[in-house]
């Protein structure tokens, strides 16, 4: 009797270990998702979404116009108090980014 056994008819190359062939359900359980993955990614590969390079310009599309209402009323605020807000918040901000370049000029 020879020291190694044949398996389906072919000759074993290690004589302590086996060849097996994975059985078809479990081949099929690996192949289709796999197929699937390549199916949904090839999905998104339209030319719909590929960049167009044609060199055209776009052209514009007409926007609807903005149209108050008859009953709306005035701002809450006059246009010198919105002045006076917005120009105190420049200041804030001004002021707190000069903080920040000054601690940063410290740190480095």
């Amino acid at each position: 009797m020879p020291e190694h056994a044949e398996i389906a008819g072919v000759a074993d190359a290690d004589p302590g270990r086996a060849q097996r062939s994975l059985p078809p359900r479990r081949r099929l359980a690996i192949a289709l998702p796999a197929l699937a993955l390549t199916g949904v990614l090839a999905t998104g590969c339209t030319a719909d979404s590929w960049p167009q390079f044609d060199g055209g310009t776009p052209t514009p599309t007409p926007s609807a116009t903005v149209v108050t209402p008859e009953n709306q009323k005035q701002p809450v605020v006059t246009q010198k108090q919105g002045q006076r807000i917005v120009g105190e918040i420049a200041a804030t901000l001004a002021d707190a980014d000069a903080a920040l370049d000054a601690s940063s000029r410290r740190r480095g």
